[in-house]
């Protein structure tokens, strides 16, 4: 049974080194009547502090964690929120963060990422944070950027709380590690002394602050510390780091990566490298051939970088190649060799790679494990991560780099014989490096992917190509051998006037109907894997799918029209409007033919801060049973018709079913499986229950 993670990505190692080191031996560093500084001796640089507030823990958590609150209490730190986010997940906010000078040193800022959340399991709240570049808040020479990492644990003492944080910072620039300690020290108590002055004057009740006075309330009794003890992790590490629990059925991807030892982090790395992929605020240093983008590379030894181009054979193909270590180096001018280290199965391995040495660095080397999978539009996403090896041993003379998460993303473009390659690389080169290697390496990483495109096409690599190709061909068979059973519940469509294998979207079509119907003839037999309400007549069911930010909803109810009448109306997207309530704007980018339109749409919705946009294929069909089948399936796009603050998403295999049950009387069948290209999970069931359910009630007093 797998469990969605619900810390970000981002978050989760912090997390986790944090809540390890919980269980260390700890000696005091520094006591005050109210505080208590902890250190130890397996975790240089991070300090503990305890300390009891006068506040129950509900009301505790609403002021650490509401970045405006901390305005009101943290005096000499100035937070500026850039984003803001609330689901079933917790808070997730970025912050930017000034502090004032302090003793002889310069002003501080630093950019943190800060998700609170609460574990139900040990009735506590916790807060996570750690520092982010964003490429809107650069360096600059007025202040000194540091670095923070820590979390902050809030446990129910009755009437009172007991507050536990786990912190270690950077101060940046050369402060010695014992001033930057006591500058630590000195600047959490006086933060504790704050917030506990703000608890006694306002009382905050249901984020109301109340204030309180002496002929308004009593004298509050400040109770002693207990006892410091280790964190309580199992239970916290199997509510927060697992999540809540979703179906029992494993999907296929599961099944590939769920018996391995570092199945959880292959779980993680996957979103990891979806949130780069889809992340904005990146910097862009070229646009042409290839799109080359960075992030912030000016501290630390962390060089990250993306590049996106086209290159003119299939996704499974180019997978296949860029798999192979040993070509590697004809491709990627970095690398001196690479080996195979171990093979898993035939979705995962471990790789060993050595590179060529940056005047006047020392050589590099990588240790790493590769995985890959294949959704069902044909998308190939390939993900890579540091770990460790017994037969990978370090290489006299090398420096071993951590590569937090690389890959490709690999999508199918000009129905299906070219690719659109994203690479991504997230790379931590260790060692003290001056700012131009690291950039030299963000800027230079992504040309792998133009490489990769002229290296297949060279002629010594013909016969391979030509091998992978009668591969890839029976590959095909096979999948649409497999995929075709579940589509023989649906009658066989008449022929058109214009056959589809002249159609260049044929293939799109075929596989975007299969996903519709397969959605559709499954639903009946997996119904404990969808939650369903009933409301006017209407049923509506909502299922997320595991390790995919994809949302399936499915709205079924009888409306009193025939069902050509019906099939007309959906079909004019003129009349969209009319019956989506989240619709906004949409045309008919080009009509194929007279079953097959190649849309545009834009929609609002209250889970997105910007506008969504789908650029999609509309299709219909009509079964021998007088059943029609409409199909939305989303194509690529070169994002020239894309509106201003819209986001391009993606919808999947969705549509209507009409199914005549008389001469003015049809079932209608609504199914929606999107991705909306959230950074952060959010909990949709809700509200695509109630899209569903105004969809159908909309159709039936919409339809003339």
């Amino acid at each position: 049974m797998k469990r969605r993670n619900m810390i970000n990505p981002y978050l989760r190692n912090v997390y986790k080194h944090l809540t390890q080191a919980s269980s260390d031996e700890w000696y005091l560093k520094h006591v005050t009547p109210h505080h208590r500084f902890m250190q130890t001796n397996d975790t240089p640089g991070l300090i503990r502090i305890s300390c009891v507030m006068p506040v129950d823990d509900q009301s505790l958590f609403e002021i650490v964690s509401d970045i405006e609150l901390q305005n009101q209490w943290d005096f000499h730190v100035s937070h500026v929120v850039i984003d803001d986010v609330e689901d079933k997940r917790g808070r997730l906010s970025t912050v930017y963060q000034c502090y004032n000078r302090m003793y002889m040193l310069w002003p501080r800022d630093v950019v943190v990422l800060q998700q609170s959340l609460f574990s139900s399991n040990d009735h506590c709240f916790i807060t996570l944070f750690k520092s982010v570049d964003h490429i809107d808040y650069p360096i600059t020479k007025q202040y000194v950027r540091c670095g923070i990492d820590g979390l902050i644990k809030i446990k129910n003492l009755g009437t009172s709380s007991l507050l536990e944080i786990f912190v270690s910072s950077e101060y940046g620039g050369w402060i010695p590690s014992l001033f930057s300690e006591k500058i630590l020290i000195f600047e959490w108590e006086k933060k504790l002394d704050a917030l506990k002055c703000y608890i006694t004057e306002n009382l905050v009740c249901n984020g109301i602050s109340t204030p309180i006075g002496p002929s308004h309330h009593a004298p509050i009794e400040i109770q002693p510390l207990p006892e410091i003890e280790p964190m309580s992790t199992p239970s916290l590490d199997k509510e927060i780091l697992e999540g809540d629990i979703v179906s029992e059925e494993a999907s296929s991807e599961e099944d590939y990566f769920s018996h391995l030892p570092f199945a959880d982090e292959i779980y993680d790395k996957f979103e990891l490298f979806d949130l780069f992929v889809n992340e904005t605020g990146w910097k862009s240093v070229k646009s042409s051939p290839i799109q080359i983008e960075i992030k912030d590379v000016s501290s630390g030894s962390m060089a990250t970088c993306r590049g996106t181009a086209d290159i003119p054979f299939p996704p499974w193909i180019v997978k296949e190649f860029i798999s192979v270590p040993e070509y590697k180096k004809y491709y990627d001018e970095q690398r001196k060799d690479g080996v195979l280290v171990a093979r898993y199965n035939e979705y995962c391995g471990v790789y060993h790679e050595w590179f060529k040495r940056i005047f006047p660095t020392t050589p590099r080397e990588v240790v790493y494990a590769a995985c890959w999978k294949e959704d069902a539009d044909g998308t190939i996403t390939t993900v890579a991560f540091s770990i460790d090896h017994p037969d990978a041993n370090a290489q006299s003379g090398h420096v071993r780099m951590i590569l937090e998460c690389g890959g490709w993303l690999l999508r199918s473009i000009e129905g299906g014989n070219a690719t659109r390659a994203t690479y991504v690389n997230s790379i931590d080169l260790n060692g003290s490096l001056p700012s131009s290697i690291k950039k030299s390496v963000a800027n230079k990483a992504p040309l792998v992917v133009l490489g990769v495109s002229e290296c297949m096409q060279s002629p010594t690599m013909s016969d391979y190509i030509k091998e992978k190709y009668e591969e890839w061909g029976e590959r095909k068979k096979k999948i649409v051998e497999h995929k075709s059973g579940p589509t023989d519940e649906i009658p066989d469509t008449p022929k058109k006037e214009i056959e589809l294998e002249e159609n260049i979207y044929h293939d799109s079509i075929k596989q975007s109907m299969n996903i519709l119907v397969n959605t559709y003839n499954s639903i009946e037999n997996n119904t404990n894997s969808w939650q369903s309400t009933i409301n006017n007549d209407i049923v509506t069911m909502v299922k997320y799918e595991k390790h995919k930010k994809l949302q399936c909803s499915v709205g079924v109810g009888t409306i009193n029209r025939a069902a050509d009448q019906i099939k007309d109306y959906i079909t004019n997207i003129s009349n969209r409007k009319e019956f989506d309530p989240h619709f906004e704007t949409g045309y008919v980018i080009k009509t194929i033919d007279e079953q097959t339109q190649i849309c545009y749409s834009s929609y609002s919705t209250e889970t997105c801060e910007n506008p969504r946009a789908f650029m999609y294929l509309m299709y219909w069909r009509k079964t021998k049973a007088g059943t029609y089948i409409i199909c939305f399936n989303s194509i690529e796009s070169n994002n020239s018709n894309l509106e201003k603050n819209h986001v391009l998403a993606k919808v999947v295999g969705s549509g209507f079913i009409i199914r005549p049950e008389g001469e003015n009387s049809s079932m209608v069948t609504s199914l929606t499986q999107t991705d909306l290209k959230l950074h952060h999970q959010v909990s949709q069931e809700y509200l695509a229950s109630e899209r569903q359910l105004m969809l159908i009630e909309n159709l039936r007093n919409c339809i003339p």
